[in-house]
């Protein structure tokens, strides 16, 4: 395997690490922020089914910079936007989380 899909895979790899530890940590004190008490079972299967779901998304930064590399020989040079990628994806994730947890607890068919 060529050095630089390794460092990238490598860079993406440990950057999984902090943005589960963000994303998470902003879903479950935002969860617990706003209704403490009805934190359960349920809410720990939706947590464990929505991380699996946005690391699948989190893929796809390493997935565009390999077809970068790969198939375009690096042309769009995205290798070089990873931390905007990283930082936006990031932030996009923090957002769509609270979007979720609020429509969960406050939306028209909310359970509480």
């Amino acid at each position: 395997m060529d050095d630089t899909i390794k460092s990238s895979l490598k860079w993406w790899d440990n950057k999984r690490v902090w943005y589960n530890l963000i994303v998470g940590a902003v879903g479950i004190g935002y969860i617990i922020n706003i209704v403490p008490d009805t934190f359960g079972m349920t809410e720990i299967i939706g947590m464990f089914v929505y991380g699996v779901g946005a690391n699948i998304l989190f893929s796809l930064g390493i997935l565009i910079e390999l077809y970068d590399k790969v198939y375009l020989n690096t042309a769009l040079k995205f290798y070089k936007a990873r931390w905007v990628f990283f930082i936006g994806g990031t932030l996009f994730s923090i957002l769509f989380t609270i979007f979720q947890i609020e429509v969960y607890y406050f939306g028209p068919i909310a359970m509480y």
